[in-house]
Parts: structure tokens; sequence; C-alpha cells
């Protein structure tokens, strides 16, 4: 059995590995859906309930993805240690991206100026919540 300091430099050399070769992977274009339109796009106000819930929930876990590839292992052993606002900044980036969603989802709900139209968005963020979790988006699923 290899000594701890042999485990530990290998553990090294894995971890130089990883920081070299990002994450990353390859999407066909038979899988790309085009984009959703908006259902009432015209002269009046344009609001976010007009957008599917479908499209809304592709957006979000799109942004996720982009957050979380960029975080690589390193950044996650660093994120409970003293130096996490400089050798985490990816992972600090997806967390405040996950805080900003969720700050959203509430906010949305509470621009409804009456209880009916706050029901109404409340019933869109469950159904934007539910297509994340078919995606399988299972961070975003947490989001509200």
């Amino acid at each position: 059995m290899p000594s701890a300091t042999e485990q530990l430099s290998q553990l090294q050399d894995h971890l130089n590995k990883l920081e070299d070769n990002p994450i990353t992977t390859q999407i066909s274009s038979e899988h790309i859906q085009p984009s959703i339109l908006p259902i009432f796009f015209g002269l009046h106000k344009f609001e976010t309930f007009d957008i599917s819930a479908t499209e809304l929930a592709r957006q979000f876990t799109l942004w996720g993805w982009n957050l979380w590839r960029n975080c690589n292992l390193r950044e996650l052993l660093y994120w409970n240690t003293k130096d996490q606002q400089k050798k985490s900044t990816s992972v600090i980036k997806f967390v405040d991206s996950f805080n900003n969603h969720s700050r959203w989802f509430s906010n949305y709900i509470l621009t409804g100026t009456s209880a009916k139209q706050r029901a109404y968005f409340i019933m869109h963020v469950i159904e934007i919540l539910s297509f994340i979790n078919k995606m399988d988006n299972f961070h975003g699923t947490f989001l509200y």
C-alpha cells in the first residue's frame, strides 16, 4: 500500500490533469430544439409570463450548465477554506447565480397586483420548475 505522501502526490497529479483538461461536452445539432417564441409578442408591454415555461426552463438550465462546467474539482475542494473568495471563484458565481434566480422567482410572484394574478404566477413558476426537473436539472429544481 502506498504511503500517505505518495497518495497525496498522486492526488495532486490527478488534480493537475483535471485542471488542465476542463470538462467539455459535445452536443449534436439533432438534440437541439428550436427556441419557443413568446406567446404574445406585440405592441403591449412584454411580461415574463408571455414566455413559455418550457423555454424559461431551458434557459435557466443552459445558464446553470455554463456556470457549472467552469467549476473544477480544485475549486470545490477550496470551497470550505479561508481562501474561498480567491480560489473558488467559479463556485461562488454558481452559488450567487442560484441565489439570484431564487430571488427572481420570489420577486416574480410578488409582482402580481392581485391574489388571482399572484396565483397565476405561482402556477407559472411551478410549471417552469416542473420542466426544469424533467430536464434532470436537480440544481435548478430547488430554486423555489
